[in-house]
């Protein structure tokens, strides 16, 4: 492809936006479409960033599950959610959910403590922290494992 002003304008954006912090492949995508930049430009930024490394999808979506289960400490649910809405497919997703073998239990331990759960609560106390956890993407029966685990109901 002939690097043309516009070509070479809506390629320094792009990097510009990613090197703020990694981005998907369908986040530049819909950065640059919305600086109404013409599609085929639009496509040919973004494969030359893929070809360069800029832009890996699968990396971003390995480092984004690390950070989101270690910082935020989110739902598995939540996270893919996330995922989705930044434009990875599915398939990529459940590789790295598979891979770092995550389940929610740690994360659903954590979060009773934060909302100090106790057996001592009063029943609707209880049921309140739990709604609020199924809120937050993890199943009420995953929630009910970890309580009758930790918390000898």
């Amino acid at each position: 492809m002939e690097k043309t002003p516009e070509y070479l304008k809506a390629r320094s954006k792009a990097v510009n936006y990613i090197l703020y912090k990694p981005r998907t492949k369908q986040e530049v995508y819909r950065k640059l479409m919305d600086s109404e930049y013409e599609e085929k430009i639009v496509q040919d930024v973004v494969d030359a960033l893929i070809e360069l490394g800029y832009i890996n999808d699968e990396e971003y979506t390995k480092k984004f599950i690390e950070n989101q289960k270690k910082v935020k400490k989110l739902s598995i649910n939540m996270i893919k959610l996330k995922l989705k809405n930044k434009g990875i497919p599915e398939e990529v997703i459940e590789k790295y959910i598979r891979e770092q073998d995550l389940r929610d239990f740690d994360s659903i331990y954590r979060f009773l403590q934060k909302k100090k759960y106790s057996c001592e609560l009063e029943q609707k106390a209880k049921e309140k922290i739990m709604a609020a956890g199924v809120r937050q993407g993890f199943r009420i029966g995953d929630i009910r494992k970890v309580i009758k685990e930790f918390y000898s109901e």
